[in-house]
């Protein structure tokens, strides 16, 4: 079993127009560390909308370059909700507890 590079960012607030910019330096900062699995942390998150959403899937596209992983931890009711009815869950993986996502850091492990 070898180690896996995992990045983890936590969001809180809102993930929108107004800070769309700032989030995803953010989060493009994390990605030079190319890390084979990032964790983003909605808990804290009490709105996204369409720019927020983009950004992650920018974010998703450019892991998916280079075999890595995006894993979303915890999205609050309505976040989730976006991801549900623009189909993204079908993109990324959501998990609703971080035991879930150490069962997916293990499979990796293992495959």
């Amino acid at each position: 079993m070898g180690e896996i590079k995992i990045a983890e960012v936590c969001l809180e607030g809102r993930f929108d127009a107004a800070n769309h910019n700032q989030i995803c330096q953010e989060l493009n900062n994390t990605l030079k560390e190319q890390p084979q699995l990032l964790l983003i942390n909605l808990e804290a998150l009490d709105f996204l909308d369409s720019r927020g959403l983009s950004g992650i899937i920018s974010v998703h596209n450019q892991l998916k370059n280079w075999n890595g992983g995006l894993a979303i931890l915890c999205p609050p009711g309505q976040v989730r909700d976006i991801f549900n009815l623009t189909n993204v869950s079908r993109l990324v993986e959501i998990f609703d507890s971080r035991a879930q996502v150490e069962i997916l850091i293990n499979k990796i492990r293992d495959s």
